[in-house]
């Protein structure tokens, strides 16, 4: 273990092909197992059992095919968390040409559990993503892009306000968040907000915008006009607003809102 935290595997490293990039993935939300996941090039070593020893050979992952020419795709398989019978099943990675990971993974207790995050080039900066975590509702990105015009089929411009739920990274707002599947339909988020002047103070009566929709397996969403908007700053407050509990910690945060740029919407997270 590495002495400055003991819940981190000391790192055995193999030789590098290229400069290669870290993340860290946790197991667990009570035991938080800690896994060491590199990538260098078209290779990709997870650390399955979780000793950090990343030149045992098992742990080398090879490039599996895919139709894309900016994506390596890497299927690790099932992944068990120490002391447990039940998988996460089919762990694959997807890295970028930025040095980004995507995550796919079906978790043991049903949905599947997906994240973005872009690698550090020291270990000691590696970005840390969890699965099965505890959970909350936060922006699926970064606080900035929680409010953003988009574009429609008819070419008119619309507000999208999107969140979803999922447990959070050590790098800002981001989650490695859930399919919505587990909720049902009536189960909607709130999103609450207070604008903000300059000065940080209160501007109007509080907006609260239900996300009734869903896209992209894991977003809830609204649409909203924009006249709603009145300054480009706003205290947001997440929550789902229902007489039975959700176990999804509610989430506060400040968005700046900027509409002069149009965002084509994507399901590109």
């Amino acid at each position: 273990m590495d002495p400055g935290n003991p819940l981190i595997p000391r790192l055995v490293e193999p030789a590098y092909q290229t400069s290669p990039r870290y993340w860290r993935i946790v197991l667990g939300s009570s035991q938080r197992e800690s896994h060491w996941l590199v990538v260098d090039g078209d290779r990709l070593y997870f650390d399955r059992g979780g000793t950090g020893d990343l030149s045992d050979p098992t742990n080398l992952v090879s490039l599996a095919d895919y139709p894309s020419s900016d994506m390596r795709r890497f299927r690790v398989g099932d992944v068990y968390e120490k002391g447990q019978s039940t998988a996460h099943r089919n762990l694959v990675f997807f890295a970028d040409e930025l040095g980004g990971i995507i995550l796919r993974v079906f978790l043991n207790w049903g949905p599947i559990q997906g994240a973005y995050a872009v690698g550090s080039l020291s270990q000691e900066f590696a970005p840390e993503i969890v699965l099965n975590g505890p959970l909350r509702l936060a922006p699926i990105e970064n606080s900035d892009d929680f409010v953003s015009r988009t574009k429609t089929e008819d070419s008119l411009i619309e507000v999208r306000v999107k969140a979803a739920v999922g447990t959070p990274l050590s790098c800002g707002t981001r989650i490695s968040y859930i399919s919505h599947d587990p909720f049902p339909e009536e189960l909607q988020p709130v999103a609450e907000f207070q604008f903000l002047d300059d000065a940080m103070a209160p501007v109007g009566t509080p907006l609260v915008v239900r996300l009734s929709g869903r896209s992209c397996g894991c977003i809830f969403f609204a649409t909203i006009e924009t006249r709603w908007i009145k300054t480009n700053l706003a205290s947001v407050r997440l929550s789902f607003d229902c007489p039975t509990p959700v176990p999804v910690s509610p989430f506060e945060f400040l968005a700046r809102i900027n509409l002069d740029t149009v965002v084509e919407d994507s399901c590109d997270i």
